[in-house]
């Protein structure tokens, strides 16, 4: 889905979609990309990109990071200062299959925000109450194991647009 929906289909619906998937077992990386075609629209619209981690530049290097969902997505015009980091407290990044069977913590730091924002975290497919934030932010939450995939992910808004989401944590 694209930001400002798609199809009939709203960015919500999309990520419930999402959600459900991989609550199910049916883990996806999610991946944002622009379908402007042209400038117009670009600045407040469908403009997605994926900011892909990658130890150095190449193909091997980033089809390792597509293949494991160390990948988010977002709005570049917002998210060219701010930087973004997610795993759990064990330095597993985004993307990963956390095998355990007690609860482990997904982390998320940002850095450089200019403006107020407002986080929501998502934890099996539930989102949390939305936080505002300004400035640098650094936090967790608890991934309970409740399920038969367990998961955790954010999402920042500015107003009430998503203009970023992470791949999920999963346990």
């Amino acid at each position: 889905g694209f930001p400002m929906g798609r199809s009939g289909f709203t960015f919500q619906d999309h990520l419930s979609l999402w959600d459900t998937l991989t609550g199910d077992g049916i883990l996806l990386t999610a991946y944002g990309d622009s379908d402007t075609h042209g400038a117009k629209g670009f600045f407040d619209s469908n403009n997605f990109v994926g900011y892909l981690y990658a130890e150095e530049p190449g193909e091997e290097a980033f089809m390792h990071s597509m293949k494991a969902g160390n990948i988010y997505t977002g709005d570049p015009v917002y998210l060219q200062s701010i930087k973004v980091s997610f795993g759990d407290d064990n330095n597993h990044p985004m993307g990963s299959v956390v095998y355990t069977d007690t609860p482990i913590r997904a982390c998320l730091s940002l850095e450089g925000i200019q403006e107020e924002m407002t986080l929501v975290w998502n934890v099996n497919g539930k989102d949390m109450e939305p936080v505002t934030i300004s400035g640098d932010y650094c936090g967790a939450v608890e991934i309970p194991i409740e399920g038969r995939v367990n998961f955790a992910r954010a999402a920042l808004y500015h107003k009430d647009r998503c203009i970023m989401m992470t791949n999920p944590i999963h346990a």
